[in-house]
């Protein structure tokens, strides 16, 4: 089981597994995955609910509780059909979920370049751009949305690379009435 259990985010928004066989002892289940939860809630602590995951398999669905995982080898940690255990195994390669750069290591580059950059430069800008789309994204994969609404990654967008867009279309014949313009594009 992870460490902090409240803040439990499951590393695979799905699973996929060539046969149910190559689960090993974990804990599945088919049918609805309200079903499922009702099944497993008396064996585990509520934060974990949210690792109830859907597997893919070539011919079927089930449902998995992942406990725990790591993305860069591509393996994953589920609950065991016995209570208190769990089952590591290696999931098979597939692009749709190989996390190419951890979000931890983008953060940390772009943190750098927001340091040695002034605000004001366009490197700077569009590192901030950059921050701003990735902390929209993370929020909502954390909260299990669909997606990120458009106009949130365009406000992401457009705020640090504005003053640069605005001087470099009207050079130092910005007003206020071009300013006020530009914000409402």
């Amino acid at each position: 089981m992870p460490g902090p259990v409240s803040a439990f985010v499951p590393p695979y928004r799905e699973l996929h597994v060539r046969d149910v066989g190559d689960l090993g002892n974990a804990l599945i289940g088919g049918g609805l995955r309200r079903e499922f939860e009702q099944q497993v809630r008396a064996r585990l602590p509520e934060p974990m609910m949210k690792g109830v995951t859907r597997c893919w398999t070539d011919w079927s669905q089930v449902w998995v509780v992942q406990c725990g995982g790591d993305t860069r080898n591509n393996r994953v940690v589920l609950a065991g059909r016995q209570p208190q255990t769990t089952v590591e195994i290696t999931l098979p390669y597939l692009h749709h979920y190989q996390v190419r750069t951890p979000l931890s290591d983008t953060d940390r580059v772009l943190t750098a370049l927001q340091a040695a950059y002034p605000p004001g430069t366009p490197t700077r800008a569009l590192a901030d751009a950059l921050v701003g789309v990735l902390t929209a994204w993370a929020h909502h994969r954390r909260e299990h949305h669909t997606g990120v609404p458009l106009a949130q990654i365009d406000r992401a967008i457009a705020e640090p690379l504005r003053p640069l867009l605005a001087t470099w279309l009207y050079g130092d014949e910005i007003t206020a009435t071009v300013d006020a313009q530009w914000r409402l594009r």
